[in-house]
């Protein structure tokens, strides 16, 4: 029997498709969930930008938060105990205050993942959607909301757990020869990790998909996501990167281009899974 997976996620049906949902279907209930979902999704780079996925680690939008807020403006002498007992304890508000905002949008996210991938898989079926089921995700937000904690879980332990090596190398590295080599250990180690990141991300890259659209727990959605991937991920990081070149374009256009192209690319990696699943996907009766 054939692989149906690259028929399936054929890019050119798929981002076809997602084109005439986005420009003939549903165009506002689309390009709003688009923007919604990608203002929400936590950062997972070192920069604090959104959907940089499967690149430098995960911090949930800390950005720099890790580095004292004052110090640009400490004064050349050491300051004194009152001094740096304030700037410690402004930097733990900051650290604080930022993990309270990722929780926060984490939360939102999940909750406008579900409607946002229901409005795709709604349009792709009907040829029509409703701006009401953009906002439909509240009773899959809870499994949503463990599916997304598991996948940066696995993510998070995997990149430590591949780096963990490498950091030992370059500690041992570093008492026995001053870090002579040290740095070498560290390159490989970013690209290890690197490698494996992309290698379980791939394969996490459908749970969200069946949490919203067919109801699975997120341990149901981890081992099918996973299996439908399996042996697939060349195919599937192919579709990735043409998805990144048409949004690399849409931003080069003013950033106008992207909220055509977001969509587009998200509504095409539905079709892709829906025709890879080979059944219809059947709205809760609150979205008809």
């Amino acid at each position: 029997m054939s692989n149906p997976f690259p028929v399936a996620f054929n890019p050119a049906v798929c981002f076809g498709d997602g084109w005439k949902a986005v420009t003939r279907y549903g165009t506002l209930p689309l390009v709003l969930g688009a923007v919604l979902h990608a203002c929400t999704t936590p950062s997972i780079n070192t920069q604090g930008s959104p959907k940089e996925s499967m690149q430098d680690g995960f911090n949930f939008g800390l950005g720099e938060f890790s580095e004292n807020p004052l110090e640009a403006i400490r004064p050349l002498e050491p300051p004194n105990e009152l001094v740096q007992s304030f700037m410690d304890e402004l930097t733990i508000i900051a650290v604080f205050a930022g993990l309270f905002a990722a929780a926060v949008m984490l939360l939102i996210n999940s909750w406008i993942a579900v409607g946002y991938l229901r409005t795709q898989a709604q349009t792709l079926e009907t040829k029509s959607t409703r701006l009401a089921t953009l906002f439909s995700g509240f009773d899959a937000f809870v499994p949503m909301v463990l599916w997304q904690l598991l996948k940066y879980g696995i993510q998070l332990g995997v990149a430590a757990a591949s780096f963990a090596p490498f950091a030992l190398f370059f500690g041992g590295d570093w008492l026995l020869n001053g870090g002579g080599r040290g740095f070498i250990f560290i390159g490989l180690g970013v690209i290890c990790v690197a490698m494996v990141v992309i290698y379980v991300s791939l394969g996490l890259a459908l749970g969200s998909r069946y949490v919203a659209l067919y109801g699975c727990s997120p341990l149901e959605a981890l081992e099918r996501t996973w299996s439908a991937v399996a042996g697939n991920r060349i195919s599937l990081l192919l579709f990735y990167s043409l998805a990144s070149v048409c949004n690399i374009l849409g931003f080069l256009t003013c950033c106008v281009g992207l909220l055509i192209s977001m969509p587009m690319v998200d509504t095409g990696l539905t079709r892709g899974f829906l025709a890879l699943e080979g059944k219809p996907y059947r709205a809760p009766a609150a979205t008809k």
